[in-house]
């Protein structure tokens, strides 16, 4: 919470989105804890790596989203916490800007040595890679039958000072 540039609540839940522990800056406004709540609840219990990447999934479709747990949220800043393949809890950040919650759950997550499944990979079965346009593969590899491709966007220009930006999509149909 160090580095948060102003106050913010932050939750941590178990693989079953039960709080065990929980902090609120000073100064944090009284709806960041739920909010944090919320957002930590659902990247434990979803099947998503992220309360963003859900929000994603369903953003086309109303009856899924009606359909899901009434204590979900769609806002950025929860993130599901890994120890190897096993989703082991998450940690939910509020009270900044939802992607600047987001680094900051991630930030948690891998300062407590468990992996945040950082969104730079795309992680799909071999049979259901699927070429991306405007994309190149930067490396790939096969690991426990997945086939994990890392992604780099082709610049939209071709100015010699490009930005080199990593991907940020999880294919979550298994």
């Amino acid at each position: 919470m160090a580095e948060a540039p102003s106050a913010v609540s932050v939750f941590v839940a178990d693989d079953h989105g039960e709080i065990v522990a929980a902090a609120t800056m000073d100064g944090a406004a009284p709806d960041t804890r739920l909010n944090a709540q919320r957002k930590a609840y659902t990247a434990a219990r979803s099947d998503a790596f992220s309360s963003g990447a859900l929000a994603e999934k369903v953003r086309d479709n109303a009856v899924e989203r009606a359909s899901f747990d009434p204590f979900f949220t769609f806002f950025l800043g929860g993130v599901a916490a890994f120890d190897g393949d096993t989703r082991v809890g998450s940690v939910g950040v509020s009270g900044l800007a939802g992607s600047d919650d987001e680094a900051l759950a991630r930030k948690a997550i891998d300062a407590a040595g468990l992996s945040s499944r950082e969104l730079a990979r795309l992680e799909l079965g071999a049979d259901r890679a699927e070429e991306l346009p405007g994309l190149e593969a930067v490396d790939d590899a096969v690991v426990d039958g997945q086939v994990q491709l890392e992604l780099r966007q082709r610049p939209l220009h071709d100015s010699a000072g490009g930005e080199d930006r990593r991907l940020v999509r999880i294919d979550q149909r298994r």
